[in-house]
């Protein structure tokens, strides 16, 4: 069903083509796409398919991928790495969250967070479009084909500003019609169809930045999202963090104020990392320290983070109503779930082997690809009819409205499965008021300044009444396309007003 090709045989695919599945990653990002019934990954140079999510700015020029993960070793200062995990926040919570990292940050009212380079204040929104542009330019070189059309893929618990600001990448990018899908669920898809398997599935996505699970129940094609967690700022970045400390302790380096040797450290973490994955010890030299590693104390370092993610899965569980003996198959996907620990904690945790029927690294692009095949619906590429399936998703977060005092009523909750429509009603707080504000908020907190505000709208026009008497009803509904509209109608005057939020993963 897999297969990958090369830059040797691009000039032989000269079928029509119509879309993409595009797995955008905190460290690598990959492209799918499918021809003649099979789906087709994209692979570059050094028969490698996985794009570094690198960028390297330069006077003038600009350098995605391999190339600008060598040029990162030679002057890290002029390449940006890891930019996904930089989506939807401030300045102060990026300098908060990782004080290490090496930009110059600065907000800019129309463009958002931009990071300066030699080329001036650039966008995190445009780094990322380089990054998808160049995925993009690959697949039209090799399918001589326009692409104008994608799903893309994005960790489960990215929130409404993290979800837009993908998909202002991408329209950056000369994509025109995207839809975003969850890194799980996209996972779960791919093992589905792959396996032909019914029966839960838990996915366990661990990336370079972001940790998220996923349970599906599937069933004679429908994949039903019963539950999603995770945690948006857990993953291998962090595992290399710690690692390149205790080097930096170990062999007594001393990298205050000297960001370049910082830089270098990481890096050399990161790959003694990689190679721990396969050998129980690493010896590498390091200017002039020896630097020692052995799997052993890798593992002891890191193993407060595994546990937290089993504590999360424990959580994922409970909201999907179900015992882990349920729990038919696990998934392993993402780059860091290759760390030999993680698997042995999973098999203790289910008392079970664990699942490696499909590469960590291609299972969401597999997902993402058939995905946006079914969505798209193109003859002379689909896959057969009896391949089809129904995907139930669900809700990430609880969606409710502001009340007096600061707090929020949640209307629907997290983890309902979409489509959902959900009443309430509600009445005023003053005599003779004859105008209401709704207040949208995302998120699971009591208290709205611990949410994320969604959008405002009035309702206008209410009959003058003493308070508590007016009857105004409030309906949420969210479609298959997570498109959230909420509409306010006062009972007595019919007055109404309604504004529509795009939230989840929807087509422009």
């Amino acid at each position: 069903m897999l297969n990958i090709i090369n830059n040797k045989v691009n000039k032989k695919l000269k079928s029509k083509f119509f879309s993409v599945g595009i797995d955008f990653g905190t460290t690598y990002s990959l492209i799918g796409f499918l021809l003649n019934k099979k789906i087709i990954i994209l692979s570059g140079k050094d028969e490698n398919s996985l794009l570094p999510s690198v960028v390297c700015y330069d006077k003038n020029t600009l350098v995605v991928g391999e190339e600008a993960t060598k040029i990162t070793k030679e002057n890290f200062l002029r390449t940006i790495f890891s930019v996904k995990r930089l989506l939807g926040k401030s300045v102060e919570e990026i300098k908060n969250l990782y004080p290490n990292i090496p930009y110059i940050f600065s907000f800019q009212k129309e463009k958002g967070i931009c990071i300066e380079t030699v080329q001036g204040k650039v966008p995190i929104v445009k780094i990322i479009s380089a990054i998808i542009t160049n995925l993009v330019k690959q697949s039209e070189f090799f399918l001589q084909k326009k692409i104008d059309t994608a799903v893309i893929t994005v960790p489960s618990y990215f929130d409404d500003i993290q979800r837009k600001k993908i998909k202002s990448a991408a329209m950056l990018s000369g994509l025109k019609n995207i839809r975003l899908l969850n890194e799980p669920t996209a996972a779960a898809i791919a093992y589905g169809f792959h396996t032909k398997k019914n029966g839960i599935v838990l996915v366990y996505d661990l990336g370079g930045g972001t940790f998220d699970i996923s349970i599906l129940k599937i069933k004679k094609g429908i994949f039903e999202v019963l539950s999603t967690s995770g945690d948006p700022q857990l993953g291998g970045d962090d595992f290399d963090e710690i690692l390149s400390k205790y080097i930096e302790k170990k062999n007594n380096i001393c990298t205050t104020d000297n960001l370049f040797l910082k830089r270098k450290l990481l890096i050399l973490a990161k790959n003694i990392k990689l190679k721990l994955s396969k050998e129980k010890k690493v010896s590498v030299k390091f200017k002039c320290w020896k630097v020692e590693i052995s799997r052993s104390e890798f593992e002891t370092l890191i193993e407060p983070l595994i546990n937290k993610t089993l504590i999360l899965i424990k959580y994922a569980i409970k909201d999907a109503f179900i015992h882990k003996k349920e729990v038919e198959n696990v998934l392993m996907v993402g780059g860091s779930s290759y760390i030999p620990l993680i698997k042995r904690k999973l098999s203790y945790f289910f008392q079970k082997e664990i699942d490696s029927a499909i590469s960590p690294d291609k299972a969401v692009v597999m997902g993402a690809t058939i995905q946006s095949d079914l969505l798209f619906n193109y003859k002379e590429t689909s896959l057969d009819k009896k391949n089809k399936f129904i995907l139930l998703d669900v809700v990430p977060f609880s969606l409710g409205i502001e009340l007096m005092g600061g707090r929020v009523e949640k209307i629907i909750k997290k983890n309902s499965t979409i489509p959902i429509s959900i009443k309430k009603e509600f009445t005023t707080f003053k005599k003779n008021q004859t105008v209401i504000m709704i207040h949208i908020l995302q998120g699971e907190d009591n208290f709205v300044k611990n949410c994320r505000s969604l959008g405002k709208f009035f309702l206008r026009g209410i009959k003058e009444e003493e308070a508590g008497k007016p009857r105004i009803l409030v309906e949420f509904n969210v479609d298959e396309s997570g498109f959230l509209e909420v509409n306010a109608s006062d009972k007595k005057t019919n007055m109404s007003a309604s504004i529509k939020v795009d939230f989840l993963h929807t087509i422009l």
